[in-house]
């Protein structure tokens, strides 16, 4: 498998922005709270297929996941125009700025491992008020994100750890802590007040687990 990926490394780069446009897609349908488990299912083995792609700390696939996938694009503004007065310059100018600004707020992770870094962000965030309902399935992808970046990173692949680093995955270790004790106490206060969701509880138990053990490896990762 890793040497059949070794074909797509073209200029035009289509795997990567074809990935790139699923995480695009998951990030609408969970900020516009649309999504349902079959999405998150989706994105988890996609996550899972990057992962294994990187096994065995393969630089190459791992620079090949951490590349620009939008450098070849041309730049319209630096296009040729036709002659023009210098009142149409200026405005070409003024309208090159506008267009600038709005590139730098709406602006999109550029490779897959900010989108990894960006994902796992986002996910938490949405973490932080405590409550069971559909809290297992963030838990689950939560864990194959820390995997994921885990495997873009060993070797290690200093530039993979760097963009990491750069977009606050320490942070988002800290803050994934403090949802798993968050949720631990509120939701052994609620078992208390009812046996009845005692197995939902060890099922969710697991799952936070397996999460704080992936965080665990990525962190240990970071020191290779």
């Amino acid at each position: 498998m890793h040497q059949a990926y070794k074909t797509h490394t073209s200029d035009e780069m289509h795997l990567q922005k074809a990935v790139g446009f699923q995480f695009c897609v998951f990030e609408d349908l969970y900020k516009r709270d649309t999504y349902t488990e079959n999405h998150i299912d989706m994105m988890a083995a996609m996550l899972k297929l990057i992962q294994q792609l990187c096994e065995g700390h393969l630089q190459a696939l791992q620079e090949f996941l951490g590349a620009d996938y939008t450098v070849e694009e041309l730049d319209i503004f630096s296009a040729k125009t036709l002659p023009g007065g210098e009142d149409d310059d200026d405005h070409k100018a003024e309208g090159r700025r506008h267009e600038q600004d709005q590139e730098k707020k709406n602006e999109q992770p550029t490779n897959i491992v900010q989108w990894i870094s960006r994902m796992i962000h986002m996910i938490l965030e949405s973490m932080q008020e405590a409550t069971m309902n559909g809290r297992e399935k963030q838990y689950v992808l939560v864990q194959q994100l820390f995997d994921t970046a885990a495997e873009l990173i060993q070797g290690p692949n200093l530039e993979n750890q760097a963009t990491l680093m750069e977009n606050g995955i320490c942070a988002d270790i800290n803050l994934l802590w403090r949802i798993l004790r968050a949720d631990e106490g509120t939701f052994r206060g609620l078992i208390q007040d009812n046996e009845e969701l005692f197995d939902a509880w060890m099922d969710l138990l697991r799952v936070m687990r397996a999460a704080e053990i992936a965080a665990l490896k990525f962190a240990m990762s970071l020191l290779e």
